[in-house]
């Protein structure tokens, strides 16, 4: 009889079903990206699945490790940036990047929480979350610094241009 190890079991959970945003979408496919990697790496150390348990399966608030402390405020910081964004446009049916205001700050926070990966952040992938922040700027239509991409034209635009030119 052959002992043939099976694959690891992939359970990707799903984003608060409340709040299904495309930023928990956003979350979603990095924990999938990232177990993809693992997968096709062959790793044997369980680095993705270890960081997708950070977010599933979030340590005690009694466990006061430094480690998990820091590991769980990032955690933490990361579901409150994903959530603000989609409640937003759950309730004013706009992404935060076209609100003028809150839009330039919640950039700030992804753009900061990016810098706070150079510290201490436990069992999470900094790579992983690093690609998930800029996704999420991306998404937002905000480059890695946090600026405001230019909008493309509408045609209506680019008619009082010429207009205005002529």
């Amino acid at each position: 009889m052959t002992d043939k190890k099976k694959p690891p079991l992939r359970v990707v959970p799903e984003p608060a079903p409340k709040l299904a945003g495309r930023h928990h979408r956003l979350l979603a496919e990095s924990w999938e990206r990232a177990l993809d990697q693992e997968m096709r790496a062959g790793s044997p150390h369980g680095w993705a699945q270890r960081h997708v348990r950070c977010f599933t399966e979030p340590q005690a608030i009694t466990d006061v490790r430094p480690k998990i402390i820091m590991q769980r405020t990032v955690v933490g910081l990361i579901m409150d940036l994903v959530a603000y964004a989609d409640t937003h446009e759950a309730l004013y049916e706009s992404k935060i990047g076209d609100d003028g205001l809150l839009g330039d700050h919640w950039a700030q926070m992804v753009v900061n929480l990016r810098g706070l990966l150079n510290g201490e952040t436990g069992a999470l992938d900094c790579g992983t979350v690093d690609w998930l922040l800029l996704k999420m700027l991306a998404a937002e239509g905000f480059d890695e610094d946090g600026q405001s991409l230019p909008k493309p034209k509408t045609p209506m635009q680019d008619e009082a241009q010429a207009e205005k030119e002529s």
